[in-house]
């Protein structure tokens, strides 16, 4: 997807809004179009789910690959891979919504400067779910792979690898378990803030260990302060596999896309240039369903 309309509008690869149980199965979404996500999920889209299929993002731009509108109901990420090279901006953007995301073996790949919100993946939505996921994305000295803002999520298994921190902990009541991961600046893997509030972290391995700046302290056990690069089967290549509109005011704008204010975790804790991490979660919205809870990923 390359090309806008006659009004300068640019157009989403792949936009699903207004239904409900919509499957994009098998599918590879290319854009090479600034302020256009590969994927746009949106208005009342509800239990939509992405399996297997490859998103890649090229722009001169600062935006992300797959945006999870606010309007965006449950949305699932499943079995795929996520290739951003852009100027900026999240390769996943999960905004909040009603509904939470879940996201089970998927990799994201790449390479952008701190231009907006500097994850790989932002979250902002409560009850989400990252599940063994293979996160390697770089660029300038404060990008990051996985910021969460958001309440009552679980960060089960996978490897985060990144610049500044590996993981920014920014929510109330996360679950991480079984993870691995590390900074390649030589600062601690994972980063709690002062915003943090009842996080627990079990049976995982941060390369120079937790820097914690809660006010009451994870709740730890079992952990290492040593990379063990993660598991071979983390990522898209595990195996449960499975089985338009140009847009209106406010869906197709592109303002906060890039996440360029409030979305990456608090200010104050990071001591750099941070402040674009947020915890509010700006304007955004994305969304997806048919995964299982229970088994793979335990709950406390």
């Amino acid at each position: 997807m390359n090309q806008q309309d006659a009004n300068g509008v640019s157009q989403r690869g792949l936009r699903i809004e207004d239904g409900s149980d919509l499957v994009a199965r098998n599918v590879d979404v290319r854009t090479t179009i600034e302020k256009s996500p590969a994927i746009w999920v949106t208005s009342s889209a509800d239990n939509v789910a992405i399996v297997d299929s490859t998103v890649t993002a090229r722009a001169d731009d600062a935006m992300p690959a797959i945006s999870i509108r606010e309007s965006a109901g449950r949305t699932s990420i499943r079995q795929t891979t996520v290739d951003h090279e852009t100027s900026g901006g999240p390769a996943i953007k999960i905004k909040q919504g009603s509904e939470p995301a879940i996201l089970e073996n998927v990799t994201v790949v790449g390479n952008a400067p701190i231009n907006g919100t500097r994850s790989a993946i932002q979250n902002n939505r409560d009850n989400s779910e990252f599940r063994n996921l293979k996160i390697d994305h770089g660029g300038e000295s404060g990008r990051r792979a996985l910021t969460n803002t958001a309440s009552n999520v679980t960060i089960y298994e996978g490897d985060y690898v990144s610049e500044e921190n590996a993981i920014v902990e920014s929510g109330t009541g996360t679950l991480i378990q079984s993870v691995s991961a590390k900074a390649r600046s030589g600062n601690a893997a994972l980063r709690i803030t002062s915003d943090a509030e009842n996080v627990t972290v079990k049976d995982s391995n941060f390369a120079n260990g937790i820097n914690d700046n809660s006010s009451d302290g994870y709740n730890g056990s079992n952990n290492s302060s040593e990379y063990d690069s993660g598991d071979e089967n983390d990522g898209n290549s595990g195996d449960d596999g499975g089985s338009g509109d140009d847009g209106g005011s406010g869906d197709d704008g592109s303002s906060g896309d890039d996440g360029s204010s409030g979305d990456d975790g608090s200010s104050g804790d990071d001591g750099g240039s941070g402040g674009d991490d947020g915890g509010s979660g700006g304007s955004d919205d994305d969304d997806y369903s048919d995964v299982p809870d229970g088994d793979l990923c335990p709950k406390r």
